[in-house]
C-alpha cells in the first residue's frame, strides 16, 4: 500500500510544482511621491534643485529597494541621472541647476530588477520675482482667482505671475464677499490683493459682480446671487469699490458673461440682453462720475457656440442691445473667444475661428461708427484633457492665440484662463485650464507664455505674411525684429532667414539651432521665435 502511494504522491507533487510555475507572482507595489519645500517646485537658476522622494506602502518595511532618479527636459531627454539604494521613507535628492527652463523629475523604484513604483513631477527654474512698476500698456494678462487664494499663499501666486512677466490680472471683486451683510463691508483681502499685485508691477482688472441675496431682484431664488441686482443697492457697491481704488485701478469690467444663464438671470418675461444693457449703462455713469479716467468694459461674452440653443443669448445681439440702450455704454469691448481646439485642430483653423468669434462683437462696434474703440479678450484658454489635448499642444495654443490676437489690430489685451488648475481630476477639463497645476507646479504653457512675453513685451506688430503653409508674424522691438512662425497645418517645413545676427527659440524659450547652419529654420505646428538684432 505504501509503495502504491509513492508514485501517486510524486505525481501530485509534480503537478503542484507545474501549477505553481504558471501562477504569476503578485507584484508588490509601492507608492512613490516627489515633493519639495519650494511651493510649486520652482527654483532660481543659481541654486540646486532639492527634492524629496517618499516611498511607502510596501508590505516589507526592511526590504532593500533601488531607485532610478532622472531629471528630464521638455523633450523627455535625460539631463541628470542618479541611481541609489532607498528604503521606505523620505530620501533627499540634490541636482546641480540645469539652467532656466521646464523640467520633470522621474523616479522609478525597483526590487530585484522589477519596477514596483513610479512617479513624475514638474519643476520650474526661473529667476526670482522682483518688485517693479506697473506697465498699463502691456497686453499680457491672466485670470488669477486670487480672490480665492489663502492669505498665506497670495504673495506666492503673485510672484509666480511676475516671474512669468505677466502684467495684468483679472479678478472678481465679488459683492457678496465684500458685503455679505448689508452695511458690513470687509475689504481686507481685496486691499491685500491690490497692494501685492502693484508691488510686483501687475495691474488689476476687477470684474464687478455678482449680486447678493439681500440686494437681488429675486432674493428668494436659489440663483439670487446671479440674478439682476436692485440698482440702488448696486450703486452703493460700485461707489464703494471705485472710490476706494481710484488712481490705483484703471479699468473695470461690469459683470461676467452676461449672455450666459449660468451667470446672469432676469425675471421671467424680461429680455436678458435689455436688462444687461440697462445694468451696464447705469454702471458706466456711476464709475465715470467717480473716476473719469477709468476705462469701463462690458462683461465679456460667452462664445456663441456655447449658447447655440438660445439665439437670444448671441453676443452680437447683446452688443446691439447695449448700443440701442445708450450711445456711450463702454470704453472697451470685451468678449471671451474660446476656440475649443483639440490636439488635431490645425493652427489655421484656430486662428480663423478666433477671428470669427471676435467678429460677432467687433462687427457691431464698427457698424456703430466706433472702429477706433479697442477690444480686450478678457478670458480664453485651452484645457488639458486626456485623449483631447496634451500639455505640449496646449502650450502651443497659448502662444498661437495670443500672437494672432495682437495681429488683429484692434485687440489691446488678452487674459489667459487661468493661472492655476481648479482641481486635480485629469478627466474634467474644467479643472485643467491652468498655466500651473493645482499644487502650483509648472506646466509647459507657463513657460510658453513666459517666453512669449519676454520676446514680445514692448514690440509692435507690423504684418502677417502667409506663404506655402507657413504663417510669419512680424514684430518690431527696440532691439530689432521678432518673427513668430508656425506651420498652419500638420506639416513641417524649412524657411530661409536672411539676417546676419539671428537667434531662434522654441515655444518654451530654448535656443534652437538653424538647420545645417544655412540660415534656415525648421517650422512646425509648434511656434518658433526668430530674433533678428540690429
Amino acid at each position: 500500500m505504501r509503495l502504491f502511494w509513492l508514485p501517486v504522491v510524486a505525481l501530485l507533487m509534480s503537478v503542484a510544482v507545474a501549477c505553481a510555475a504558471e501562477v504569476p507572482v503578485k507584484k508588490e507595489m509601492f507608492v512613490v511621491k516627489i515633493s519639495s519645500d519650494r511651493v510649486g517646485r520652482f527654483f532660481t537658476p543659481d541654486e540646486p534643485i532639492e527634492l524629496v522622494v517618499n516611498v511607502s506602502g510596501g508590505e516589507s518595511e526592511s526590504r532593500q529597494l533601488e531607485a532610478d532618479i532622472q531629471l528630464l527636459d521638455f523633450d523627455g531627454r535625460t539631463v541628470a541621472l542618479k541611481q541609489q539604494a532607498v528604503e521606505q521613507g523620505a530620501v533627499a535628492l540634490r541636482f546641480d541647476s540645469p539652467g532656466e527652463g521646464f523640467y520633470r523629475a522621474s523616479v522609478t523604484v525597483k526590487a530585484d530588477g522589477q519596477e514596483i513604483g513610479q512617479a513624475q513631477a514638474s519643476i520650474g527654474v526661473v529667476p526670482a520675482a522682483e518688485e517693479r512698476e506697473t506697465l498699463q500698456e502691456s497686453p499680457f494678462g491672466v485670470i488669477g482667482a486670487l480672490n480665492r487664494a489663502p492669505t498665506d499663499e497670495l504673495e506666492t501666486r503673485v510672484q509666480l505671475m511676475a516671474r512669468a512677466g505677466i502684467r495684468w490680472v483679472r479678478e472678481g471683486f465679488l459683492w457678496d464677499r465684500i458685503e455679505p451683510v448689508e452695511g458690513q463691508q470687509n475689504w481686507e483681502h481685496f486691499d491685500r490683493l491690490v497692494d501685492t499685485c502693484h508691488r510686483y508691477g501687475i495691474d488689476v482688472l476687477p470684474v464687478l459682480a455678482y449680486g447678493t441675496r439681500w440686494a437681488s431682484t429675486a432674493p428668494q431664488d436659489k440663483k439670487a446671487r446671479t440674478t439682476m441686482p436692485r440698482l440702488e443697492e448696486w450703486r452703493k457697491y460700485l461707489e464703494a469699490v471705485v472710490t476706494r481704488y481710484k488712481g490705483r485701478i484703471h479699468a473695470y469690467e461690469v459683470w461676467n458673461e452676461p449672455n450666459s444663464i449660468t451667470f446672469f438671470q432676469v425675471a421671467q418675461g424680461d429680455s436678458q440682453a435689455k436688462k444687461y444693457a440697462e445694468l451696464l449703462a447705469f454702471s458706466y455713469g456711476i464709475i465715470k462720475g467717480i473716476d473719469r479716467d477709468a476705462r469701463v468694459l462690458n462683461g465679456g461674452f460667452t462664445p456663441k457656440h456655447w449658447v447655440k440653443e438660445r439665439p437670444d443669448l448671441h453676443e452680437a445681439l447683446f452688443m446691439q442691445e447695449i448700443y440701442d440702450y445708450s450711445p456711450v455704454p463702454f470704453d472697451v469691448a470685451a468678449t471671451h473667444p474660446y476656440t475649443s481646439p483639440t490636439a488635431s485642430t490645425t493652427n489655421r483653423q484656430t486662428t480663423d475661428k478666433l477671428e470669427h468669434l471676435a467678429g460677432f462683437v467687433r462687427d457691431v462696434v464698427v457698424e456703430k461708427g466706433e472702429a477706433a474703440k479697442p477690444m480686450w479678450f478678457t478670458e480664453y484658454g485651452v484645457p488639458i484633457q486626456e485623449g483631447v489635448m496634451t500639455e505640449e499642444r496646449a502650450a502651443d495654443y497659448a502662444v498661437i492665440v495670443m500672437v494672432h490676437s495682437l495681429s488683429m489690430g484692434y485687440v489691446e489685451k488678452a487674459f489667459l484662463y487661468n493661472l492655476r488648475n481648479d482641481g486635480t481630476d485629469p478627466k474634467d477639463k474644467e479643472q485643467n485650464f491652468g498655466l500651473l497645476n493645482h499644487d502650483l507646479s509648472p506646466k509647459p504653457a507657463y513657460f510658453a507664455y513666459r517666453n512669449l512675453i519676454r520676446l514680445l513685451e514692448g514690440a509692435r506688430f507690423v504684418e502677417l505674411q502667409r506663404a506655402d503653409g507657413v504663417a510669419k508674424y512680424v514684430f518690431e522691438s527696440p532691439a530689432g525684429q521678432v518673427l513668430v512662425l508656425w506651420s498652419e497645418d500638420d506639416e513641417s517645413r524649412e524657411v530661409s532667414i536672411e539676417a546676419a545676427s539671428t537667434e531662434v527659440f522654441d515655444v518654451i524659450g530654448r535656443r534652437a539651432s538653424l538647420a545645417a547652419g544655412q540660415g534656415k529654420v525648421t517650422v512646425t505646428p509648434s511656434p518658433r521665435f526668430v530674433v533678428i538684432t540690429r
